[in-house]
Parts: C-alpha cells; structure tokens; sequence
C-alpha cells in the first residue's frame, strides 16, 4: 500500500525540479549568447575577406584580358583612396584596388580579426586608446613623408598600414560582436511582444 507523499517530500521535489529548470534555462541562454557574439564574429570575418579579395580584382581582371572591367572595379575604391600608381603595390604588373598604405590597413583588419579569438578575448581592449597607438607609426610616416624627411617607401607604407588594420581589429571586433549579439536579443523580444499581442 502507497501513501501519499508528505508536503516536505513534495517542496523537495519542486524545488529539485525548478532548481534543474533554472539550470537548463541559464544553459540555454548561455548558448544562446555565444551563438549571437559568434555569428557576430563570422559575419565580421566575411566581410573583411571578400572586400580584401575585391583589392585584388583589377589586377587579375587586368591580367586575365579584361581591361574596361578593371577600370570599372578600381573606379570603385576611387573614393576613398587616391590609386596613384606609384604608391600601390602590383601584382600581375598591375595595381592593387587601392594604395599600400590602404591594402595594408584591410589586410591587417582581416588578420587581426583571424587572430581575435586566441588573442582580444582573453582581455578588455580599449578601444580609442588602442586605436591612436595604432595609428602613430601611420601618422609618422605621412608626416615625416609630407616634410621630405624619409623617401617614398612602399614597404613602410605597407607595414604601418598593417599594424593599424590589426590593433583596430582588437579592438573593433569584440565591439561589433557585441552590437550584433545585442541586436538580435531586441529582434527576438520584439517578435515575443508581437507574438503575444497576436495570442
């Protein structure tokens, strides 16, 4: 014969039971939280890979027998980057999409977004500090440039562009990550409110 159970037995039970929920639930938004910052991440990381792979288009466009197109994709970058030949890198025997300094910049950006996970994580960045570190060699060699001071150098040009791009990616990317994850929470809680005044 089975008696019922006691009340003390059957608290016990419900708290067992909402103690498991309460972890389930702090489980689900956990994964729910690291799966927005990294769909963040991944949208970032594409982003920067195909506009660094648009620097190399004219180039190869150029090389593959195919001049007026281009001309029509370098036309693009015109506005935000001067393309004097003589300050771009070549390849093909034809220049890059944009200057030295400038591919610099995006493909230090693409790989210090590469190396943000094993790296910015671990730490607080500060964003605006980090960024005028960043660009005091950049803003060296232009002014040091523009004075008549140093020769017109590709390479250094390149490499300060380079270490601008990764030092804003440490500190941009944590930053974006963030902004996306908290984007698509307030999607989510509009379309909950949507969902129960339909209800």
């Amino acid at each position: 014969m089975q008696f019922p159970s006691s009340p003390q037995n059957f608290n016990l039970r419900l708290s067992k039971i909402l103690d498991y929920e309460f972890f389930f639930r702090y489980l689900c938004l956990n994964f729910m939280n690291r799966t927005k910052r990294q769909s963040g991440y991944y949208i970032l990381l594409s982003g920067a890979f195909l506009w660094c792979a648009l620097l190399f288009l004219p180039p190869f466009l150029a090389a593959s027998g195919y001049p007026a197109a281009s001309r029509e994709s370098t036309a693009v970058f015109s506005t935000i980057c001067h393309q004097y030949d003589s300050r771009s890198l070549h390849i093909f025997g034809h220049k890059l999409a944009v200057c030295a300094r400038c591919s610099g910049i995006y493909l230090g950006f693409l790989a210090g977004v590469l190396a943000v996970p094993m790296v910015a994580r671990k730490r607080t960045v500060p964003t605006f500090r980090t960024l005028i570190v960043g660009a005091i060699p950049m803003i060296l060699d232009v002014l040091l440039g523009a004075a008549g001071l140093t020769p017109e150098n590709l390479i250094t040009r390149f490499l300060t562009g380079l270490f601008f791009g990764v030092v804003s990616a440490f500190a941009l990317t944590p930053l974006f990550e963030e902004a996306f994850s908290e984007l698509m929470s307030r999607s989510q809680q509009t379309q909950g409110i949507r969902y129960e005044s339909k209800t």
